[in-house]
């Protein structure tokens, strides 16, 4: 598990903590004003915020979380972060679903959604760190032959 390791305490983890803390804020500000000063819909409106969300992370993470000298916007990189999303997305409603039928189930909405964004979170910053935002693999060498 040498990839878990370096995760906490180092700068990178906490600026990513500090953009995603970020994002959710941009998130909900961008749904409820959304939804209660302009009357969209709470569905509409959530969605509006989430998108916000994703793309002020990713370019939060793309130019400051994860440092590297030749960042600059990648088509593909944004494409493999929107599987992030979405991974993380399906770690957040699997979580959900299985704590609101077993373990805290009597115990109230905000447990069960506070655990469930705690996981995610990690989830999330290792789908980041490992898939999205790798680094750039030096190009190969091309050896030639011991032949003639």
């Amino acid at each position: 598990m040498n990839w878990f390791r370096p995760m906490i305490p180092s700068a990178e983890f906490l600026r990513f903590a500090a953009v995603t803390v970020l994002g959710l804020i941009a998130d909900i500000l961008l749904a409820f004003g959304l939804s209660e000063i302009f009357g969209i819909n709470l569905m509409i409106a959530a969605a509006s915020g989430l998108a916000a969300g994703a793309i002020i992370n990713y370019l939060l993470n793309e130019f400051w979380t994860f440092q590297c000298a030749d960042r600059r916007l990648s088509t593909s990189r944004m494409l493999r972060y929107c599987g992030a999303v979405g991974a993380t997305l399906i770690t957040r409603m699997a979580v959900i679903y299985a704590l609101s039928r077993t373990l805290f189930a009597d115990q109230g909405t905000l447990i069960i959604l506070l655990l469930a964004a705690v996981l995610s979170f990690f989830v999330n910053y290792m789908v980041s760190k490992l898939f999205v935002f790798r680094p750039a693999l030096p190009p190969k060498s091309v050896s030639k032959g011991d032949g003639p």
